[in-house]
């Protein structure tokens, strides 16, 4: 009985374990901030920032380059994922948990004071580039619910199929 009981359990935390190393050699996705960024307290520190030369431009290009990143991690959502013959239930459910987990440390990314003080700072100076990120926010919302929900789906068929593995 503790034998039944142990080795879908071992199972499923190495297949945690393997994605959480895999997510992990990853990495994050948002890493350069503005330095001006961490000093935001307030919407007037946003408005002198915007004052000074090019303060919205460099604002801008990390803006750029944190799209162009997630667009790439995005990309791999709307493409069509081919499936090799030795794959099986297994090896779904580890997509979709390190999708979801790819997606998880992406929002909390976003959700950092820098990231957001970035985009109060853009959007205090009405730039035109939020309109293409709230499309990608979108997305990232989109997909992240989507991963967890399949997550959550695959893991509940996966009690039920240890027996098969066994």
């Amino acid at each position: 009985k503790v034998k039944k009981e142990l080795l879908p359990c071992l199972r499923s935390f190495t297949s945690s374990l393997r994605v959480a190393e895999m997510v992990w050699k990853e990495g994050v996705l948002i890493k350069d901030f503005p330095p001006e960024a961490f000093t935001i307290k307030n919407i007037e520190d946003s408005w002198a920032l915007l004052k000074t030369e090019d303060g919205q431009k460099r604002f801008e290009e990390y803006l750029r380059q944190w799209m162009k990143k997630i667009q790439e991690l995005l990309l791999e959502s709307e493409q069509l994922r081919l499936e090799t013959d030795d794959a099986g239930p297994q090896d779904e459910l580890e997509y979709w948990k390190s999708r979801a987990a790819r997606l998880t440390l992406l929002v909390e990314q976003i959700n950092t004071l820098p990231c957001k003080m970035t985009l109060l700072t853009l959007r205090a100076g009405q730039s035109k580039l939020l309109k293409v990120w709230r499309e990608i926010d979108l997305k990232i919302t989109r997909y992240h619910v989507e991963a967890v929900d399949n997550a959550k789906f695959l893991g509940a068929i996966e009690r039920s199929s240890h027996a098969i593995y066994l």
